[in-house]
């Protein structure tokens, strides 16, 4: 418990804010798997649910900061701030809203350590192919054992059995992941300088289940 000092009761609950802050970062060390549109869509319910939200970028394309300037030129502002971030930046960085969203890089193994430091909780965004669940291996290897970590199956195709035996696997060795599996969307690929809506993608049944588990 957080010990508050004698002076009153407005130390008391900032301690008390402070507390309830949370922090997620989004990581796979393998590129185009979706966690950006992952960071964003789960940001925009978090709002959508009365939260106050944070994103902090830290890919060096930019592409959530480039998301939010897309929306800002087309007049349709995303609900929440979007910083650019890097590992000093991070290191510094004291939080004001509800909840932190980060987005990591791929192949950066440097700022997943250090998004793993201050996270509550790791989000595993990965499509259920071989080529990406190999790298989703490696990445749970590294977050795991430090943080509380949760696979998101995304790009479900229905077709296939993949996100099944995949599921199956990672019950097996015993890695956490959500019930909620993102389905194959052309649509979700279009989504960048928008306000998007996290049902149409079942990104409200993620964030329900995100919240029950934080």
């Amino acid at each position: 418990m957080t010990a508050c000092r004698q002076d009153g009761a407005l130390s008391c609950q900032h301690a008390s804010m402070v507390a309830n802050m949370k922090t997620i970062a989004v990581v796979n060390l393998k590129g185009g798997v979706g966690k950006t549109t992952a960071a964003i869509l789960i940001a925009t319910q978090l709002a959508e649910l009365g939260h106050t939200v944070t994103v902090l970028d830290m890919d060096t394309q930019g592409s959530a900061t480039d998301w939010a300037r897309i929306a800002d030129e087309d007049g349709t502002p995303l609900p929440f701030e979007i910083r650019p971030a890097n590992h000093a930046s991070l290191r510094s960085y004291k939080p004001t809203t509800d909840f932190t969203v980060i987005d990591t890089p791929p192949t950066d193994p440097s700022v997943v350590d250090a998004a793993v430091k201050v996270a509550d909780l790791i989000i595993v965004p990965t499509p259920p192919g071989f080529m990406d669940t190999d790298r989703t291996w490696s990445t749970v290897e590294v977050t795991a054992t430090q943080v509380p970590t949760y696979v998101l199956l995304s790009r479900f195709d229905g077709r296939t059995n993949d996100a099944a035996d995949f599921a199956s696997l990672l019950d097996e060795r015993g890695v956490g992941r959500f019930e909620t599996v993102i389905p194959a969307s052309v649509s979700i690929g279009r989504l960048r300088g928008t306000i998007p809506n996290p049902s149409k993608f079942r990104f409200d049944d993620l964030t329900t289940e995100l919240l029950e588990v934080l």
